[in-house]
This record gives structure tokens, C-alpha cells and sequence, in this order.
């Protein structure tokens, strides 16, 4: 659990979060909050003997309080397209 929990922080971190908080839960899962540029990014790990890998996660973006992206699968998997869904979604900003 500890092995997982990490790796999905130190992913995080490669993002550049303005912050990162967790928490466990009753299900048996870990809950992510985290703010990347104007992003909120939601994820939750949730441990199981269901797959191969002993995790799933699942992770929500929300960009003005609309949703910009949701995903389900592995952690490798979630990170590769939440850097895709971030550069793809930026603002406008003028200089």
C-alpha cells in the first residue's frame, strides 16, 4: 500500500502541483486532491485483489468547475494521459 501510495506522489510532484493532499478512506482507497496551473486533479487509488497490479485508480479533471477529464486504469496509464489532458487544456494567458 505504502509502494503505491508513493508512486503516485512522486508523480504528482512531476507535475508541479501548487499542492497535494490525500487521505484514506473507509473503502480502502487513498483520495488525491491536487491543483496543477488553473487544474484541479481528483484521483483515487483503491487497492484490490481484482487486477493483476493490485491497484486501480481513477482520476477527474476539473477546469472552471467543469469537468475536463475522466479515467480510469493503471497508474502508469492515468499519469501519461493527464500530462496529454493538462498541456492540452491551457488557458489563454496574454503576456
Amino acid at each position: 500500500m505504502f509502494e503505491k501510495t508513493k508512486e503516485v506522489i512522486d508523480k504528482l510532484l512531476t507535475l508541479d502541483p501548487e499542492y497535494i493532499t490525500f487521505e484514506l478512506t473507509e473503502d480502502c482507497s487513498v483520495f488525491f486532491q491536487s491543483l496543477v496551473n488553473d487544474k484541479n486533479i481528483y484521483l483515487e487509488l483503491f487497492f484490490t485483489k481484482d487486477v493483476e497490479e493490485g491497484v486501480e485508480i481513477v482520476t477527474n479533471i476539473y477546469q472552471d468547475r467543469k469537468n475536463i477529464f475522466a479515467y480510469g486504469g493503471s497508474i502508469e496509464d492515468i499519469f501519461s494521459k493527464i500530462k496529454t489532458r493538462i498541456s492540452r487544456h491551457q488557458k489563454y494567458s496574454p503576456s
